[in-house]
């Protein structure tokens, strides 16, 4: 098939196709005669209507098609001719006025590649530090766990609240919407009563609302929030009642509360599960740093050019990222909240995008060079490389290990 090469440089290249009157004429009647076949047309059984009826009524829709399949049968055969590095879907046909086959009968297609970069393994000081578990971070733990555990029992209004209590709460003013944000919902019982559990803030002390309040005292809060808020946005306050104060009682850290946290489990085993998840959150930690590093050192010793819909791809992914990762958190954006938010939002994206983006490109280029399939499964066996080539020779094991 004839073609020509409108600009073979860069990481945005365009050519442009000559199929010829009959390569379209033929391709055409092929995808309207399987048309035919799919689509309802008055008066006509399935595939019994004429291709000039199918036509008049999805031309459209089958030049758009008869383009696609054009460009399927023939791009590769073009592309593998023109030698050209190009990106994992960085092929799309550009519809100029809303058309892939243009009225010349050319199609012209876009196609983006790596761009044309000699680069090597950046130098970069990595951390070697092992992790090692100090006691009390485990005591810390088991601490976290006991408080998780940890049951209520009423003073009776014996005395004011302090830090550390819990208390519970009546909420006389305040939207349903705001009702549902307050942290601890008692039972469906109590909610109905619009009861609540509270505690007030051992890091706010005796500047927390609820301080020193006592049984059937009226005081003002603020309302948590289960979405981040523009910093302009007014705290929405709440008018509640104490109706307890309640203190917390601890389980003792035993055989039994073990086994309450993981059936089977010894104090001894339990501490030794905790040890080994705190070892694994701490190694991951360090990989993930000398991850940076590397992005860091790569990013700043190269300028990478960026096909512009391969950074619209990345920048979407990217953007799905940040969604998913408020809503584990059961964070919910609204499309009012996500207006609100969206400029700081977007720019947050773009820049993490850039950075991906780029680094993705450098990683393609530096596994061509040494014959490395990049793919999600390999992407760390790229990164275990380039940590080798920028330490000493005698510690690639090591880095090996250290990255799994």
């Amino acid at each position: 098939m004839r073609y020509e090469v409108q600009n073979d440089s860069g990481v945005d290249r365009i050519v442009v196709l000559h199929p010829g009157e009959e390569v379209i004429e033929s391709t055409r009647k092929r995808v309207a005669e399987s048309y035919s076949k799919h689509v309802s047309i008055k008066g006509f059984r399935p595939g019994k209507a004429p291709l000039s009826f199918v036509l008049s009524q999805h031309g459209d829709d089958i030049s758009e098609s008869c383009a696609q399949e054009i460009v399927s049968s023939q791009v590769a055969s073009i592309l593998d001719e023109l030698k050209w590095n190009v990106l994992e879907h960085g092929v799309f046909i550009d519809k100029k006025e809303g058309k892939s086959l243009n009225g010349s009968g050319q199609i012209t297609i876009h196609v983006e590649c790596l761009p044309d970069l000699d680069v090597s393994a950046p130098t970069v000081t990595l951390n070697d530090e092992k992790a090692f578990i100090e006691e009390a971070e485990l005591d810390k733990t088991l601490e976290n766990m006991r408080q998780e555990k940890a049951t209520v029992e009423s003073l009776q209004g014996a005395r004011v609240a302090a830090s550390g209590d819990v208390l519970k709460i009546k909420e006389l003013s305040g939207s349903d919407a705001d009702k549902k944000n307050l942290v601890g919902v008692e039972s469906s019982a109590d909610q109905e009563k619009k009861l609540f559990w509270y505690e007030p803030s051992e890091q706010k002390g005796e500047t927390d609302p609820l301080f020193g309040v006592r049984v059937g005292e009226i005081r003002t809060i603020e309302a948590p929030q289960s979405t981040p808020q523009p910093p302009s946005s007014a705290p929405k306050m709440k008018t509640v009642m104490c109706v307890d104060i309640c203190k917390k009682v601890l389980p003792e850290l035993n055989d039994a509360f073990a086994d309450q946290v993981q059936k089977g489990l010894t104090l001894e085993t339990l501490r030794g599960e905790i040890r080994k998840a705190l070892h694994r959150e701490k190694t991951n930690q360090v990989m993930s740093e000398n991850r940076a590093k590397i992005i860091e050192a790569c990013l700043a010793q190269y300028t990478l050019e960026v096909p512009s819909n391969f950074f619209q791809r990345i920048y979407h992914e990217q953007f799905e990222k940040m969604l998913m990762g408020l809503e584990r958190l059961g964070v919910k954006v609204d499309p009012e909240q996500m207006k609100q938010l969206g400029e700081s939002m977007r720019e947050k994206v773009q820049e993490e995008a850039e950075k991906v983006s780029k680094f993705t490109l450098f990683s393609m280029i530096y596994a061509k060079k040494h014959d490395i399939s990049v793919s999600n499964q390999e992407l760390n066996s790229m990164l275990t490389q380039l940590k080798a080539e920028s330490q000493p020779s005698e510690k690639m094991e090591e880095i090996k290990e250290r990255l799994g």
